[in-house]
């Protein structure tokens, strides 16, 4: 008898059970997932579009014209896809250094959210830059979140930050909080480029969270006074002052 089979033969039902749940649970993400337009905010609040195909990954920037009749989206860099294996897209590295850029891949929201944590530097084989993707601990730092059609549409019904009451702006502080660890980590193994990054670290992680607890951060609002006031409140504060490495103002 084969000794994988024997193993699994000795183990108790409950055990049995427990590894195929986990084998049905194995998320596996396939390039036809990931097909199609998604759209995004930069971290300015600007619309931005992304439309991934068989061969490539083209981003979109939004054209004015005087005849608003006439705007529209236009493609501005198509980026070449090599490869897509174990949640990982292999793309070209367009920023200098080796020839393939990765992105480690995931989906939340039931697939309404397409989330990218797109690797900082060039590798030299698509192996390489799999395996790094696949490993990378701080994927949660460096993730983009990307939103299908009709999920970015319902994203205009979010609440403006205006309206944030005082328990969820709780909620993202001690969401910073947690990343701090990690955030030390990044720091001391990305050196430099990482202090550069921390700002807009922290701000992906506060809107993802207001996203989550149902509100638009890229909404325009007029109560930056409130926002200011809650800031000030001793119990936020004091969430506040423990962060080390990750701040919310």
């Amino acid at each position: 008898m084969d000794a994988h089979f024997m193993y699994l033969s000795e183990l108790k039902s409950g055990e049995m059970k427990l590894i195929y749940l986990a084998l049905v649970l194995l998320p596996v993400i396939s390039l036809a997932q990931i097909k199609g337009t998604w759209m995004a905010y930069d971290q300015s609040g600007t619309e931005l579009k992304v439309e991934i195909t068989e061969d490539y990954l083209i981003k979109y920037s939004y054209g004015y014209t005087d005849d608003p009749d006439h705007s529209s989206w236009r493609p501005y860099d198509s980026v070449p896809i090599y490869k897509f294996e174990n949640d990982v897209l292999v793309i070209k590295n367009k920023k200098g250094g080796d020839g393939y850029s990765a992105a480690a891949i995931s989906f939340k929201n039931e697939g309404n959210v397409l989330q990218m944590a797109q690797m900082m530097k060039g590798f030299k084989t698509i192996k390489m830059a799999v395996k790094e993707a696949k490993e990378y601990k701080y994927k949660a730092l460096i993730t983009k979140e990307y939103y299908t059609l009709k999920y970015f549409s319902e994203l205009e019904n979010y609440k403006t930050l205006d309206q944030i009451t005082k328990s969820d702006f709780i909620v993202v502080a001690n969401r910073l909080n947690t990343y701090d660890h990690d955030m030390e980590g990044f720091l001391a193994d990305t050196g430099e480029r990482a202090q550069r990054m921390t700002f807009y670290i922290t701000q992906g992680i506060v809107n993802r969270t207001l996203l989550e607890l149902g509100y638009n951060p890229f909404k325009p609002y007029e109560g930056g006074w409130y926002l200011k006031k809650l800031m000030e409140d001793e119990e936020i504060k004091a969430l506040l002052e423990k962060q080390v490495h990750l701040r919310l103002n």
